[in-house]
């Protein structure tokens, strides 16, 4: 049988070698770009920024229930107006203390006799007494959509029951007015009352202010407290008493001297932020993230 035999003309073996080499060369040169494409990317972990909460002194926001006209009603706004002669409460040595009403924390009609309170008075706690404002806790989220990023710092508050260490017989005759919504203005008449809540204002601040608080601990003893280290300030205006604790776990208790002027930014929603001055806060309370890898968050700026 006659052999088949197939002639390949120099040229084309020329051409075939050539395209070979072109496509080695571009595979070469490939191979780094695809390579680096796979490599992982970083993303670094940015911590949320520290919740604050605060008890203000003036136009609080509260929620109050009383007898309406035809039933029960529990409304919650802003207290714009109240009489001026304020509430006359007891301690629970019987000395009689006068509060303006924006200075209550709670309020609540005694519903079952106890020692020293008969049915119809009143059990009341102020906004400067110590655990009046719970300290705010901090749970990691794992729902994607909690920021955008597969993981958020959600904030709550710190379920605490407090003793109400002050008492008032009854309540004096005048009316609160409250602005809030659905209601818009609603005068509510103060016997009337059952239960009274101030809520407390909260947030996220990236930024605290300049500032030193001045403090007489002992005679002729002031410590000078930067703004920037406080966790929590509680104070009581009318006895110019404060209470401080800084990030570093110090705690410094005394007599107020300066208190600096400046104005808090809370970041109440992404698109509203909230100047609250420093001397309109009576507690305070800032919650700092711990990054859960042996390290906590720095100190504000």
């Amino acid at each position: 049988m006659p052999s088949s035999h197939v002639s390949i003309s120099p040229r084309a073996l020329l051409t075939a070698a050539l395209l070979l080499a072109t496509a080695a060369v571009l595979a070469g040169a490939e191979r780094p770009a695809a390579a680096q494409q796979l490599e992982p990317v970083e993303t670094p972990f940015a911590p949320p920024p520290p919740i604050v909460s605060v008890l203000r002194s003036l136009r609080p926001t509260v929620m109050v229930a009383f007898r309406g006209e035809y039933g029960p009603i529990r409304a919650s706004g802003t207290l714009t107006q109240a009489p001026d002669a304020g509430l006359v409460v007891l301690d629970a040595r019987g000395q009689e203390r006068q509060i303006a009403w924006s200075e209550l924390r709670e309020l609540s009609v005694v519903r079952t006799p106890r020692e020293g309170m008969r049915v119809g008075s009143f059990s009341i706690s102020l906004a400067s007494d110590e655990g009046a404002l719970p300290r705010t806790t901090r749970a990691l989220s794992l729902d994607p959509g909690a920021g955008g990023g597969g993981g958020a710092y959600a904030a709550g508050a710190a379920i605490s029951r407090f003793a109400r260490p002050w008492r008032a017989q009854e309540l004096p005759p005048g009316e609160v007015v409250l602005e809030g919504q659905p209601y818009g203005r609603m005068a509510i008449p103060i016997q009337q009352v059952e239960e009274w809540t101030a809520q407390p204002l909260r947030g996220s601040v990236t930024t605290m202010p300049e500032g030193q608080i001045q403090i007489e601990v002992a005679n002729r003893v002031m410590v000078s407290v930067p703004l920037p280290s406080l966790e929590t300030m509680r104070r009581d205006p009318m006895r110019e008493f404060i209470s401080v604790t800084l990030s570093d776990g110090q705690m410094f208790s005394g007599m107020l001297r300066a208190l600096p002027d400046v104005q808090l930014p809370i970041a109440v929603t992404a698109a509203e932020t909230v100047q609250v001055p420093l001397a309109e806060v009576v507690q305070l309370d800032i919650s700092r993230v711990p990054l859960g890898l042996g390290g906590e968050l720095p100190l504000l700026e």
